[in-house]
């Protein structure tokens, strides 16, 4: 070969190695990545008409929200989204904006708080009632921070317009995992866990029924607490106290129950605090049905004698009350003169009921004497009873109930 040509071969192989070599060292640097938390002012939620918060796979935490802020516009959260909240924030979803919060079983949404213990922020208040609102795979987690109002509403979520939620859970709050404290909320609740929280429930008796879709784990109280109310206006409607795992625990004050149903299903604990129990009036029903397995339980937050009122039956001709597979202990206390009071006759069957530890009788039956005889309307079968005692003041009837069957006004 001509050595011209040979340097020419030269110069392109060497060339082209120059060229190749020029190639890599050019390759394109990855792009800067912002995995800092957008922080939201206040305000944020009641600009525009509405807003969509979205996940971002570069950030940990997508959001920080920095303060108590109203939602006046329809807000809708991705999933997968976290957002943080300081101290003292949270979100007041007002008439007019609302919440869509649905995360998926891979991607929950979760509303935290940005110093990871218990009460560090306060949570969400649902005021709204727009059908929009709902709230599903969602992780609602250091709560419970102060209260919302001079009305003393606390908890993670506190609902008093309308929400769905499902499938999520509420973890650690300081006070209460949810609280319904007004009448009117329309609420709908499936598969949801309140875990590690100070008392898992607070709820006005309204809304006892929509509770048997939650399950509970590891709480400072574990209980449902429910505020005494009276029951009128919703004739033919039943509150049902489905068996949730944990107790009722209702608060001081009477259940007043004039025409609706009240179920107790079995299994059900309640506990009464000093002072309350459940009156059965007119056209109202008391239907309190264990099983020999499951039986319910009916006693005092107290464990002493005269530590609740008791159960209290006034002029009901309901064939349906019913008490069956039952305990019923600590109660007589106030004025009641029995566990279980009735007045002018109603109609009440007591059957596999253990009736213990009254402060007064096991029966007090008004207003009457011994030479009126026993209630007419009361079926007894299979009562026992154990460390009643009589009062002072009544007369008993000695040929009934172990002297457990008191008279008086």
């Amino acid at each position: 070969m001509n050595r011209y040509v040979r340097y020419a071969c030269y110069a392109l192989i060497s060339g082209a190695v120059f060229f190749t070599g020029c190639e890599e060292d050019e390759e394109e640097q990855p792009e800067e990545v912002d995995s800092q938390p957008i922080r939201l002012e206040c305000g944020y939620f009641s600009t525009g008409s509405s807003a969509t918060l979205q996940n971002y796979e570069e950030k940990s935490i997508d959001y920080i929200v920095s303060c108590y802020d109203e939602v006046t516009i329809d807000v809708t959260i991705d999933p997968g989204t976290v957002i943080a909240f300081e101290s003292e924030s949270g979100l007041r979803v007002m008439d007019g904006g609302s919440i869509v919060a649905n995360g998926t079983a891979d991607a929950e949404i979760t509303f935290e708080g940005d110093d990871p213990l218990p009460g560090s922020w306060k949570g969400i208040y649902v005021e709204s009632t727009s059908s929009r609102n709902s709230m599903e795979h969602v992780r609602i987690e250091h709560a419970g921070e102060g209260t919302y109002s001079s009305n003393g509403e606390t908890g993670a979520l506190v609902v008093s317009g309308r929400m769905a939620i499902s499938n999520s859970i509420i973890l650690s709050s300081s006070s209460h995992g949810l609280q319904f404290p007004y009448e009117g909320a329309t609420v709908s609740i499936e598969n949801t866990s309140i875990e590690e929280c100070f008392i898992p429930v607070r709820t006005k008796i309204d809304y006892v029924s929509e509770l048997e879709g939650l399950s509970f784990n590891g709480s400072t109280n574990p209980y449902v607490y429910v505020e005494a109310v009276w029951l009128y206006g919703t004739s033919g409607n039943t509150t049902t106290f489905h068996n949730l795992g944990i107790p009722y625990r209702i608060q001081a004050g009477w259940i007043d129950n004039e025409d609706r149903t009240i179920e107790i299903m079995a299994g059900v604990i309640m506990e009464f605090e000093t002072g309350s129990g459940i009156e059965t009036t007119g056209s109202a029903k008391l239907i309190a049905k264990g099983t020999s397995v499951e039986p319910i339980t009916f006693r005092g937050v107290d464990d002493v004698p005269g530590a609740w009122s008791g159960l209290y039956f006034v002029q009901t001709e309901s064939p349906l009350n019913e008490i069956s597979h039952a305990a019923i202990d600590n109660a007589g206390g106030g004025d009641m003169g029995g566990a279980i009071k009735m007045w002018a006759d109603p109609f009440v069957s007591v059957n596999n009921v253990t009736i213990s530890n009254s402060r007064t009788c096991a029966f007090f039956d008004a207003p009457k004497s011994v030479e009126n005889g026993m209630n007419p309307n009361l079926t007894l079968g299979g009562v026992i009873y154990e460390n009643n005692q009589n009062s002072d003041d009544s007369a008993f009837d000695p040929a009934c109930c172990d002297a457990s069957y008191c008279y008086g006004s």
